[in-house]
C-alpha cells in the first residue's frame, strides 16, 4: 500500500481569504488555522502549500507556527511592481514570505505563473532562483503549469525540480505517457493539485450549480460510477491522485476544520478500498480549467 499520508500536502489558498466553488462565505481565521496546523501535525501531514499571493495565508500561517512542516510556496511577477524588474525585488520578496512563515528556508518555490518565463525577465528569474539555492533559502524550485504544452515548452527554457500541474478523474492530461517519460528522464517530481476540481467533484449531483448544467452529461457520468461501486466522492477523489505513481506530492484544499476531518476519516476508508475507474479521457477544457468556467 502507498505511503499517502507522506504525499499530502495541505493547500492554504483558503487560509486568510475565499477561494474555490465551495469556499465557505468565510475565510479560515487564525484560530481555526491553529487547530488544523494542529490536526495536520497529529495525522502525520507534514507538507505545507503556500504562495505569496494567498492574502493573509503566510501571515496566518507563521504566526500559528509551522516549525518542521516542509513549505512550498509560491511567487510571480505580479507580486511585485512590474517597472524595474531586477534580482534584489525577487530576493527581497521571498525573504518576506520566510519572514511572514517564521521559517529560515522553503523546501521548494515555485513560480506560479510560467508566462513570466517567456518574457524578458527570463534570465532574471532564473538567476534568483539559482541564488537562493545557494544561499540555502530554498532546496528545490519548479513551475505550476495548467497544461501539458505548456509544461513542455517550459522544459525548453529550463530545468525545473518540480512540476505542480492539475489532476482528477476529469483532468488525466498529465498522465500521458510522453509527460510521465520526460519529467521521469529530467528526474522532476511531479506535485498534482485540484484533485476536488475546486469542489465540483465532491457535490452531489441534485446540488450542483445551474452555471454547469452544460456539462450535466459528464457529471452525470461520475454520479453514475459513485453509485454504482457505493463510493462517497471524497474517497474516490483521494484514491484517484494518490495511487498515482508519478504523484510525489498530493495538493489539497481544505475550507475549515471539519473538512480536514473528513479527509483524515477518508484516508483510513481508503486504505482498504479497491477502485477500478473506468479510462475515460480527459474532459473538455472548458470544463476542467476553472479559469474559463462560466460566471455565475
Amino acid at each position: 500500500m502507498i505511503d499517502h499520508i507522506s504525499k499530502l500536502s495541505i493547500g492554504t489558498a483558503q487560509i486568510g481569504q475565499a477561494y474555490g466553488l465551495n469556499a465557505a462565505q468565510n475565510n479560515i481565521d487564525i484560530n481555526e488555522a491553529s487547530k488544523i496546523i494542529a490536526l495536520c501535525r497529529e495525522i502525520g501531514i507534514n507538507n505545507i502549500d503556500t504562495a505569496y499571493s494567498y492574502g493573509h495565508s503566510e501571515r496566518i500561517l507563521g504566526n500559528v507556527g509551522i516549525g518542521g512542516f516542509n513549505v512550498n510556496s509560491k511567487f510571480s511577477i505580479e507580486d511585485i511592481e512590474r517597472q524595474n524588474i531586477h534580482e534584489d525585488k525577487l530576493v527581497d520578496l521571498i525573504e518576506e514570505s520566510l519572514r511572514r512563515l517564521k521559517i529560515s528556508k522553503l523546501d521548494s518555490l515555485l513560480l506560479h505563473n510560467s508566462k513570466d518565463l517567456f518574457g524578458k525577465n527570463k534570465k532574471i528569474i532564473l538567476s534568483v532562483l539559482n541564488k537562493l539555492k545557494d544561499r540555502d533559502l530554498i532546496s528545490k524550485f519548479g513551475i505550476s503549469v495548467y497544461s501539458p504544452s505548456e509544461l513542455l515548452k517550459c522544459l525548453d527554457l529550463c530545468e525545473p525540480d518540480i512540476i505542480q500541474a492539475p489532476l482528477n478523474y476529469f483532468d488525466k492530461r498529465f498522465l500521458n505517457k510522453e509527460i510521465i517519460h520526460r519529467l521521469k528522464s529530467n528526474k522532476i517530481e511531479l506535485h498534482v493539485r485540484s484533485i476536488f476540481l475546486q469542489g465540483l467533484l465532491l457535490i452531489n449531483g441534485n446540488e450542483i450549480p445551474e452555471r454547469f448544467s452544460r456539462w450535466s452529461s459528464e457529471l452525470h457520468i461520475w454520479h453514475n460510477f459513485l453509485l454504482e461501486n457505493n463510493l462517497r466522492a471524497l474517497d474516490a477523489c483521494l484514491y484517484f491522485a494518490l495511487n498515482q505513481k508519478m504523484a510525489s506530492k498530493v495538493v489539497f484544499g481544505i475550507d475549515s476544520l471539519i473538512h480536514l476531518m473528513e479527509i483524515s476519516e477518508s484516508l483510513s476508508r481508503i486504505q482498504e478500498l479497491k477502485i477500478d475507474f473506468p479510462d475515460y479521457p480527459s474532459f473538455q477544457k472548458e470544463l476542467i480549467d476553472p479559469r474559463v468556467w462560466p460566471d455565475e
